[in-house]
């Protein structure tokens, strides 16, 4: 654990983190596959809305920071598409991570 400015780093900490968001991530993707009902994409709404709005390290994981970006922004494109077709009147989501 480094120490700089009265703060800690914990490496192991911050690699176990960025792997429960990526297995979030994962998680997400496998409950909109195909057509899903419409209690699974409420779910999977839900999930996402949790998902961090900070920028991740993804590098902690071994996995490129464009590739995790894609995947949830597909996520998200298809959470909305489907509460389009449901007709439903909520908000569309923003993107995650911290991405503009």
């Amino acid at each position: 654990m480094a120490q700089k400015c009265g703060l800690a780093y914990d490496a192991e900490a911050a690699k176990h983190g960025v792997e429960k968001v990526w297995d979030q991530l994962k998680h997400l993707e496998a409950l909109v596959a195909g057509e899903p009902a419409p209690d699974k994409v409420h779910e999977a709404a839900k999930l996402y809305r949790e998902l961090p709005s900070y920028q991740i390290n993804w590098s902690l994981v071994g996995v490129n920071e464009a590739d995790a970006q894609k995947k949830a922004d597909d996520v998200r494109d298809k959470i909305n598409s489907l509460n389009q077709k449901a007709g439903a009147n909520s908000i569309p989501l923003g993107r995650a991570f911290g991405a503009h």
